[in-house]
């Protein structure tokens, strides 16, 4: 094998060993914190949204409320590590 040849495999390698920390870095985050997030987010919006069609919410008056509920459940920081790690990938 040649000395190019050679370079660009070690190379190659190195970088496919970083990418690999990353994404397990990654994962595990999203394994442990980010898909019980994603479970609280999603069933907070399926049971207001039956709240408000049943007419159990007022939505002319409770809408602020619910909206500052995404609060409590850290939708901000869901979305940001959401798009840094779509960002990292690309």
């Amino acid at each position: 094998m040649s000395t190019d040849v050679q370079a660009v495999t070690s190379a190659r390698r190195r970088s496919a060993s970083r990418i690999g920390r990353r994404i397990v870095k990654h994962w595990e985050y999203y394994l442990l914190v980010l898909i019980p997030m994603q479970v609280e987010i999603q069933n907070y919006v399926e049971e207001n949204t039956v709240a408000f069609i049943t007419g159990q919410r007022d939505l002319d008056t409770e809408w602020d409320s619910y909206v500052q509920g995404f609060e409590g459940l850290r939708l901000t920081h869901y979305l940001e590590v959401m798009q840094k790690t779509y960002d990292d990938f690309q």
